[in-house]
């Protein structure tokens, strides 16, 4: 699989830094209890921080809606996934768990503060290009998701 970066990106973003990690032989299953555990009682500490402070408080979210704003997408609009997990928190909607390969992803990404992915590359096909979005991409996206 071949990543790559668009040009608009980088004019947009010219100090953006994005990470792949890839893995091999990795078994999709129900999570273990240990990290079910582990994520329950990570959300349950966050919503405690979230009762004292604001989401606009936290460093990491800010930086993430500025990024947003310098690439053309109203992050109110289009929330970044991480902040939208850390809102969910805030209301108690607590995250149920998925299974191990998207706990371990939501998990990192509210430890982190980032918006992670985690795709499937025996569904891919081509170079995967790393790019902005349109509103008819995104609807497209919502629409497929959905069936």
């Amino acid at each position: 699989m071949k990543c790559v970066i668009s040009e608009q990106l980088k004019q947009r973003l010219p100090s953006g830094k994005f990470g792949v990690i890839r893995y091999y032989h990795i078994e999709v299953s129900d999570s273990p209890q240990m990290l079910r555990g582990r994520l329950e009682l990570f959300q349950e500490s966050l919503y405690i921080e979230l009762q004292e402070k604001s989401i606009a408080d936290i460093p990491e979210m800010v930086e993430w809606r500025r990024t947003f704003k310098q690439i053309g997408t109203d992050p109110s609009r289009y929330r970044p996934s991480s902040e939208s997990l850390y809102r969910r928190i805030q209301k108690k909607s607590f995250i149920p768990p998925i299974h191990s390969a998207a706990d371990i992803n939501n998990f990192f990404s509210l430890y982190y503060k980032i918006s992670l992915g985690i795709y499937d590359l025996d569904r891919i096909n081509g170079t995967v290009t790393l790019t902005i979005g349109t509103e008819k991409f995104h609807e497209q996206f919502l629409l497929s998701t959905r069936a």
